[in-house]
């Protein structure tokens, strides 16, 4: 497995579409629909492009042979109890090979390092914030995330680090 971080590439419909042939491809053995596994977030994700909300985003984490590993929303605005802007993660739906098969704990690495990089460039750039939040889907998600962000709240970086119930924090400090 290649030790990149993976590439993030906002999606429009015709990407979008494009993982979704890309990720029937790997179902196609167990007889499934892409619609079994994905169909509430790529449903999601179809609607937030074509009908945006506010800065509504669908992103794409990508590796360099162009295989789609994750889509995922994400967004900026004020919310409530927060100073400022938040970017926010609400959801990360993995390609199908990480439900059907077992993946490589370097693979979940891959996926997380990324999805957190790729969100900070985000949060710095494109979607500029104060703070982001991203949400974690289950046990592996939090545990990787908590190992990567476990040094981040040292004198070293310019943001503190929490998690409250499923959700990461990073607040910004400039």
């Amino acid at each position: 497995m290649d030790r990149e971080l993976l590439g993030c590439r906002e999606l429009d419909i015709e990407k979008l579409n494009f993982v979704k042939e890309q990720w029937q491809g790997q179902i196609e053995a167990l007889d499934g629909s892409i619609d079994d596994l994905s169909s509430p977030y790529l449903s999601h994700a179809e609607k937030l492009i074509e009908n945006p909300e506010g800065n509504s985003k669908v992103y794409a984490l990508v590796d360099k042979d162009g295989f789609y590993k994750a889509i995922f929303h994400a967004h900026s605005k004020p919310i409530k109890g927060h100073s400022g802007i938040t970017m926010r993660v609400p959801w990360v739906n993995a390609s199908p090979v990480f439900d059907i098969n077992e993946p490589e704990l370097t693979e979940v690495a891959q996926l997380s390092g990324s999805l957190l990089t790729q969100s900070i460039s985000l949060s710095r750039g494109d979607l500029k914030a104060d703070h982001l939040k991203i949400h974690m889907n289950g046990s592996i998600d939090r545990r990787f995330m908590m190992g990567l962000v476990y040094n981040f709240n040292s004198d070293e970086f310019n943001f503190k680090v929490d998690f409250a119930g499923s959700w990461l924090h990073i607040e910004y400090i400039d």
